[in-house]
């Protein structure tokens, strides 16, 4: 009801994703439903999701994500420490050993969330955040940061205060470039049109 009342309200070019309930996780039947109500409110499709407490199998969630007709997941990381749990600081297309090709749901790890920033970090959070964000940005990469609203703008949550603002401050000072999950997912398409093009 409360994504009824507001849909009108986000601009078009705003990411409306699914967070995927934590009784979703690998349940076909509970996910549809959740799927296709969200999508009664929407007048686009839903392609992209994250699962609540980042619940996550890596030997039968993509397959599961991919007959959901998910094109993006952001649901690999830690929820308990800040981290790089696929790895790697980047999205990537897994690979499905039954097909030995690539699945079709592009992975976007969740590296940071923003409770767990400050719980682990302290006062260093921003000194800690800016670290990393420093050598992804000469490495290359992607990061993907989860903040809840409710938090990061909230006098009961006073560790929070200004901490997301912060981090914002430190991306823009290393030129970085925000992106949605389908914005990122269509500059990959059209590189691989471009590239098929070539050949």
């Amino acid at each position: 009801d409360a994504i009824k009342e507001v849909v009108d309200d986000i601009p078009s070019n705003f990411e409306i994703g699914m967070h995927y309930n934590y009784d979703t996780h690998l349940n076909e039947s509970l996910f549809k439903d959740q799927y296709d109500e969200l999508q009664s409110c929407l007048n686009k499709p839903v392609v992209a999701g994250r699962a609540h407490y980042l619940k996550f199998d890596p030997s039968k969630s993509f397959d599961f994500l991919e007959n959901q007709n998910i094109q993006v997941d952001e649901s690999v990381g830690f929820t308990h420490s800040i981290g790089f749990r696929a790895g790697l600081a980047g999205y990537y297309f897994p690979f499905n050993e039954k097909t030995e090709k690539e699945y079709q749901v592009l992975e976007i790890p969740v590296n940071f969330m923003d409770a767990r920033l400050v719980e682990q970090y302290a006062e260093r959070a921003i000194e800690r955040f800016t670290e990393i964000a420093e050598h992804i940005s000469k490495i290359g990469g992607a990061i993907s940061i989860v903040f809840h609203p409710g938090q990061f703008f909230n006098p009961e949550h006073k560790k929070m205060l200004g901490i997301y603002h912060k981090m914002l401050l430190v991306a823009r000072q290393l030129s970085a470039e925000s992106k949605s999950a389908t914005e990122i997912l269509s500059d990959i398409n059209q590189y691989s049109e471009s590239e098929s093009s070539l050949n």
